[in-house]
């Protein structure tokens, strides 16, 4: 990004053969429209007066791409929290790799934060209750509530969150909830997802083996020893729900039945238990996703509407 500013005018910038940013003026950016447009599917034809360079970045292709290097990332911001107005930074030395607390933030009693491994953030309004345990590189978002559990490294939570129980290398988006007892680990929640207590994932197959991962039918080895699951915006479990490892589930479901999952993708909608899942009636998901924002002070609107009708259309 800084060498994206720090460009001349007419600058593209690439990674071998994708493009990272550009740095157009206007006549340059009217010539190149449809080109850019068209990405990623066909390759700019370069006028002679736009400058090529080769930039160092890193692409996510899946989710658990994001997942796998979060903590680093969160390190890698921390670099910049001494220049923010606001913060209280603790803790940083040899040891240590530093504690950023907003000072809006509020940090109970008998509660332990470790940056040994790496830096832990308390945005503002956040807070952190008696007999949390939160172990760096993680972030803990504005509004977000950590309520007694175990935060291991790697995780990224928030805003308007609130997390108990066990929670490991794993990012939470705003407005979910995982506030009861139960391990979610190296794994992706989407917004307005709601988890019951003892709501678990596996992360790591008995045989040790790479997990592979199904998305739209289609298996992917991601390579990696540790996955969890993925889940999509306003999901929700019943007490005791059980995640095999790498599970993908879609947008808007309502997963119970205290049993095991060995499903390996759970489509958008879906409504049930295991072995036994029919299909959520769009009017009532939007009932019950309209109830839950409005207990955040938050509208359903006709954006929503619009967003939960494509998804129920195109997702049959």
């Amino acid at each position: 990004f800084n060498e994206l500013i720090r460009a001349k005018a007419d600058t593209c910038m690439f990674r071998g053969n994708r493009l990272v940013g550009a740095n157009l003026s206007k006549p340059a950016t009217l010539k190149m429209a449809d080109a850019i447009l068209s990405l990623p599917n066909g390759p700019i034809d370069f006028e002679d007066n736009t400058i090529r360079i080769e930039v160092d970045a890193v692409f996510y292709n899946h989710l658990w791409d994001l997942v796998n290097d979060n903590g680093a990332m969160i390190a890698y911001d921390c670099r910049l929290m001494a220049k923010g107005n606001g913060w209280k930074i603790t803790a940083k030395g040899k040891n240590h790799k530093g504690i950023y607390v907003h000072k809006s933030a509020q940090i109970a009693k008998g509660a332990y934060l470790d940056d040994s491994l790496g830096p832990i953030v308390i945005d503002c309004d956040a807070i952190v209750e008696p007999r949390s345990v939160i172990q760096g590189p993680s972030y803990i978002g504005k509004n977000s509530r950590v309520m007694g559990g175990v935060i291991r490294e790697g995780c990224s939570l928030g805003p308007v969150c609130k997390v108990g129980g066990e929670l490991e290398e794993s990012i939470i988006l705003g407005y979910s909830n995982k506030c009861h007892e139960g391990f979610i680990g190296h794994a992706y929640l989407g917004e307005w997802v709601n988890l019951g207590a003892l709501t678990t994932n596996s992360d790591l197959k008995n045989i040790y083996s790479p997990v592979k991962v199904t998305l739209d039918g289609k298996e992917i080895d991601t390579g990696s020893l540790k996955v969890g699951c993925f889940i999509g915006d306003h999901t929700k479990t019943g007490i005791g729900t059980l995640f095999n490892t790498g599970l993908v589930i879609g947008f808007c479901c309502n997963l119970y039945g205290g049993t095991l999952f060995t499903e390996r993708e759970i489509r958008s909608f879906s409504w049930g238990t295991p072995g036994n899942i029919t299909r959520f009636k769009l009017e009532k998901a939007m009932e019950i996703a309209g109830s839950a924002m409005s207990r955040r002070g938050q509208e359903f609107n006709e954006v929503h509407k619009a967003l939960f009708t494509n998804i129920h259309g195109s997702d049959k």
